[in-house]
């Protein structure tokens, strides 16, 4: 599954800025964060989640580690991304590989199931 896109990452020239500005609000209404989120909404939660799929979920999971082990009385793991938020997108992108595998399980099953009714009514 492709990386979501994240308009953060977009830069303007200084003549589409305007344009750039309207597209930003446009697309801010438009865009939730693709798991349940309890600790904010809106521009401030699609920020949160584009910084973390910037970093990586491996490298999100070994800060998160970090912060827990060492850092746990401060609120932010990751800049300003609090901790809650973290553990709800690495749980997001687990269940999300999870998902993927099972599916490829399933695929491989189905796959092998043809080849061997194949080869059985082949002979």
């Amino acid at each position: 599954m492709p990386k979501l896109a994240c308009l953060c990452e977009m830069g303007y020239t200084k003549e589409g800025e305007v344009l750039g500005e309207l597209l930003w609000r446009l697309v801010m209404k438009s865009h939730i964060v693709p798991f349940e989120n309890r600790w904010t909404n809106g521009e401030r939660a699609w920020r949160w989640h584009c910084e973390l799929e910037r970093l990586g979920v491996s490298n999100v999971r070994m800060m998160f580690s970090e912060h827990e082990t060492h850092h746990g009385d401060e609120p932010a793991v990751v800049f300003d991304v609090p901790a809650g938020f973290v553990r709800d997108w690495l749980a997001f992108h687990d269940r999300r590989a999870a998902r993927q595998k099972r599916l490829w399980r399933a695929t491989v099953i189905g796959l092998g199931l043809v080849a061997v009714s194949g080869v059985m009514l082949g002979t």
